[in-house]
């Protein structure tokens, strides 16, 4: 979002009060008494863990030749106002959970985060049965590191985990020989792969838009000879 410092007028001989940014942009005007808010947090971001707070969310505002737009998580938009010919505002209203983007053409950005709850369409994964697995939470980014040992689950989906049941993935596992296995999978989902070779493995997730996740794989293990 725009950070502008604010001039407003607090008495007004004339009976109009205006609020402007110090570059005499005209924020609001009024003539009679009126309440308003004004958000100063530097990151824009709100967020709403039940239909209660998404009530309680500021009005989505526009002035005069402004175009604002809302977008979900899984990247489908919604105009709230096109070129608007005068000032007006609109209650956010999301119909699914995730991130949504507000973008106004003048303004800048700024971030929702709405509760899967809300609209119950965060997905479920069922596993069948129970089975323990290490994790490797200690590296940044998709790189981990396990054994040959340690049956690691990897996870898939066709759609960035939206959590769309019918969208399609690939899962490819290339082994640090060179040897390429491609898996198809369908939704969202978790399963165990068989690493059984040391060294660096490539896994890469090709979902039903053509966007690619990649990670490498360290696996350590197998036949070790001291000599002391």
């Amino acid at each position: 979002m725009k950070r502008k410092t604010l001039l407003l007028c607090a008495v007004s001989l004339a009976g109009t009060c205006a609020l402007r940014a110090a570059d005499g942009t005209l924020i609001a005007e009024t003539v009679t008494a009126a309440s308003f808010d004004i958000y100063t947090s530097d990151n824009a971001t709100y967020g709403a863990a039940s239909s209660a707070e998404v009530a309680a969310l500021p009005r989505v505002t526009w002035r005069i030749g402004e175009t604002v737009t809302a977008t979900a998580r899984d990247g489908v938009t919604t105009t709230l106002a096109s070129a608007a010919a005068s000032a007006g505002s609109s209650a956010f209203a999301p119909d699914k959970g995730g991130v949504w983007t507000l973008a106004n053409s003048e303004q800048g950005e700024a971030f929702v985060g709405v509760a899967w709850a809300i609209n119950g369409d965060g997905g479920t994964l069922a596993l069948g049965g129970a089975s323990p697995f290490g994790i490797d939470s200690m590296q940044e980014g998709p790189d981990r590191r396990t054994t040959l040992q340690d049956l690691l689950p990897v996870s898939y989906t066709g759609d960035n985990w939206v959590g769309d049941a019918a969208k399609a993935s690939s899962l490819t596992f290339i082994s640090p020989v060179g040897v390429s296995t491609t898996l198809n999978r369908t939704g969202t989902g978790a399963m165990q792969f068989v690493f059984d070779k040391s060294g660096n493995w490539t896994v890469r997730l090709t979902m039903a838009d053509n966007m690619v996740r990649e990670a490498v794989v360290f696996i350590s293990g197998g036949f070790v000879l001291v000599i002391r």
